[in-house]
């Protein structure tokens, strides 16, 4: 495998969003992220908090930074960004 092969990432935010995301580049042009799925939010509001990945069933995510961007501005209290 290529050094180039081996740097592209794909955007996974589809996994979020619903929709298939078509960025692809440089793996150094995203982050990982976590978000809580929807079906897990109400148990998490009823206890008062959030837990830690992986145990509290949040879905980590490599995404383009454009997405990150966009996922945190829409959905901000159950999304984080977790590292470059």
């Amino acid at each position: 495998m290529t050094r180039a092969a081996h740097d592209e990432a794909h955007c996974e935010c589809g996994a979020w969003s619903g929709e298939a995301c078509t960025w692809a580049g440089p793996r150094s042009d995203t982050v990982l992220i976590d978000y809580m799925p929807d079906h897990l939010r109400a148990s998490h509001e009823a206890a008062g908090n959030r837990g830690r990945y992986p145990c509290n069933g949040s879905s980590r995510l490599r995404v383009s930074l454009a997405c990150a961007a966009w996922m945190v501005g829409a959905d901000g209290d159950w999304v984080d960004e977790v590292r470059s």
